[in-house]
């Protein structure tokens, strides 16, 4: 691979605004590709003169990505994905650092991915700010989980997911599984648990989403009961999209 196509793909990707891809290798068992996107943003507020006399803030940024697959037999195959983000403060965030192993029965990975019930609030997640700001009752509902272990498989219509997450902190491990249906008529249905251990709570959420498209339109809805210290939660999402 030369370095002149790749740095070409990455400045390809980056002069897009909108979510972009080029793939910068290819042959019979191997792909490699570059993401991405850039936005100019900036938000108004009082809340931002608690740092400083300006309500003005610049929340530009831009998100470079890796994606990787390989053949390794005719039923295995290896893959991986990195994402970084990088603001106007010179920080930069890694989103997405994973690799896992393909099979005929489901995909297999662990790193720095989203939970397991991801699946369910992407379906109210659909604007590039905001979104699924009320589904995370508990941490091991959230996206970008660290020592996160993942299973998922599509059979038919059918999209399963079981994820596990060791965390670095004392007795704060969690599971979760989820389910989404697709049938025929534009039709989505989803279901998914997530336990958590919180020092010494036990802490849980129920998760389902429905989502239904027709031509251009794409209507969404999430509800999540959660149990947290012993204390019932409630949250719930509506999202319109035309596309």
């Amino acid at each position: 691979m030369k370095k002149a196509a790749l740095t070409t793909a990455i400045l390809a990707v980056m002069a897009s605004g909108s979510a972009a891809a080029a793939t910068v290798y290819k042959d019979d068992t191997t792909e490699l590709k570059i993401g991405g996107r850039a936005e100019a943003r900036f938000n108004i507020s009082d809340n931002n003169e608690s740092d400083t006399d300006s309500t003005f803030a610049d929340k530009s940024r831009a998100r470079l990505n890796i994606v990787g697959k390989s053949q390794i037999s005719d039923d295995l195959y290896g893959f991986g994905k990195y994402e970084a983000e990088f603001d106007t403060d010179a920080s930069i965030t890694n989103r997405y650092a994973f690799a896992g192993l393909g099979t005929n029965f489901g995909e297999f990975s662990y790193g720095k991915q989203d939970s397991a019930q991801v699946i369910l609030t992407d379906i109210t997640d659909t604007m590039a700010t905001f979104g699924a700001d009320s589904a995370d009752i508990v941490a091991g509902n959230k996206d970008k989980r660290s020592n996160n272990f993942l299973y998922a498989g599509e059979f038919g219509g059918l999209n399963v997911q079981a994820n596990y997450i060791a965390s670095d902190e004392k007795d704060a491990d969690s599971y979760g599984i989820s389910a989404l249906y697709g049938f025929d008529f534009g039709l989505d249905l989803g279901l998914g648990y997530v336990g958590q251990t919180n020092g010494d709570d036990d802490d849980s959420q129920i998760n389902f989403a429905a989502q239904y498209s027709i031509a251009d339109f794409t209507l969404g809805g999430f509800y999540g009961l959660g149990s947290v210290a012993d204390e019932d939660v409630n949250a719930f999402e509506i999202s319109a999209l035309y596309s």
